[in-house]
This record gives C-alpha cells, structure tokens and sequence, in this order.
C-alpha cells in the first residue's frame, strides 16, 4: 500500500487527465488490525473498459466500435501510458480491468498496486498479458529458467520496464479492436 501511494501521489503532482487522482491517505484500526486506506477521485459513472467492450458487444451486431471512437480511446491509452512512463513509473499490470473509460471515451489507468519505477527487479502483473520474451518464473521466487542464468534473469528484469507496458497495452488495444477477451481471441 505504502508504495501504491507514493506512485499515486508522484502521478498527481501534474495535471493530468489519464491516472485516477490521488486525494488523501490514512492508516485506521479495525479489530486490532491496521488497515491502509486510500481516497482517489470518484470514478462511479466510468466502466472499466472491460465493461465497455462487453456492452460495445451487446451494442453494436457487426462486433465493431466506430473507427472514430476506437481512434479516440486508443489515443488516450497511448497519452495516458506515455504520461505515466514520463513520471520514471512503470504500471506492471495493464489489462481492460485496469482502465477506466467515460461516455465521452476518456480513459483513466487505475490500480498501481503493482507499479514500480522504471528500474525494477521483478515483473509481475497479469501472466496474459506479460510480454514473450519475460522469463517464466513461479510466484515471486526467482527460480533458474532453462535458458537464463540468475544473473540473466535478474539483468533481464531491468530490461523490461516500459517494454512490458507497451505489450500489454498492444493486447488490450488488439481486445479493443476485435471486441474480444484475450486469450479467447489470442493475437
């Protein structure tokens, strides 16, 4: 939580209109337990844009957003993720669930519970959406990949960075296009 915070708070120090806005953070007890809670702005009247391409689906028979709307999306997506790879911060774990969308087609990137900046020594996120070239690794354990070296692995992971994101961002904008969950419909 506390790194989710500090991510947060760095992506808000800008105006920006692509990152959910960091307002305020406290630490309560509850049944003798520290609970760290976070206020960011409201976003009730967005979708994620898992939602959005689910009624896009139930919308629109032919399965397609009109070329000027997906043009605009995917123009934000690009605005947005550039922003945060502006702000030294990797997001680690893009996927529809993980971007907010409004009726006029703005986007919002929330959940950075997994961010990092840019120099990171582990990937993590959501494994369908992890670029090819990410070593295969279980869990948080850093275990020897068949053709990687520890030292490989762990040069390999600094590497990633950015790279992870703008694959990731590739399938969520190909699941975009075709109105199709990925893996279902794999690119």
């Amino acid at each position: 939580a506390k790194d989710e915070i500090a991510v947060m708070k760095r992506l808000s120090q800008n105006t920006n209109d692509y990152v959910v806005k960091y307002i305020d953070d406290y630490e309560t007890t509850k049944l003798w337990k520290k609970h760290q809670l976070i206020v960011m702005e409201d976003l009730t009247d967005w979708l994620t844009l898992d939602q959005y391409m689910i009624q896009c689906r139930n919308d629109h028979p032919r399965n397609r957003i009109h070329p000027s709307l997906l043009g605009l999306i995917i123009t934000n997506l690009l605005r947005g993720l550039a922003y945060i790879h502006s702000q030294s911060i990797i997001h680690r774990d893009i996927k529809p669930e993980n971007i907010m969308v409004d009726d006029n087609c703005n986007i919002k990137y929330i959940d950075f519970g997994l961010s990092s900046w840019k120099i990171s020594n582990r990937t993590k996120g959501t494994p369908l959406y992890f670029p090819p070239e990410t070593p295969v690794l279980s869990g948080d354990n850093k275990k020897d990949s068949p053709d990687l070296s520890p030292e490989e692995v762990e040069s390999h992971y600094r590497k990633l960075g950015e790279k992870h994101d703008i694959w990731s961002l590739g399938l969520v904008i190909y699941q975009l296009c075709n109105l199709s969950r990925y893996p279902d419909n794999l690119p």
